[in-house]
């Protein structure tokens, strides 16, 4: 359990270097981290309404007969 648990530390230092929210005041790091989430939660909802849409008429196109 210990080791899962600096797994998940060093990927949230790993998150914090990375968008350089070490430097920012705690309002900041909030406002960073909730712009971070949004484009995440939108990115991921696309992929889940497009990627299958897409693969199906992918599927549909090449495996006509």
């Amino acid at each position: 359990m210990k080791c899962l648990k600096d797994y998940i530390y060093y990927l949230y230092f790993q998150y914090m270097l990375i968008t350089c929210c070490i430097d920012f005041e705690p309002w900041e790091q909030m406002i960073a981290h909730v712009v971070t989430v949004t484009l995440f939660s939108i990115l991921v909802f696309t992929a889940y309404i497009f990627i299958p849409l897409h693969l199906h008429l992918a599927f549909q196109f090449f495996l006509q007969s």
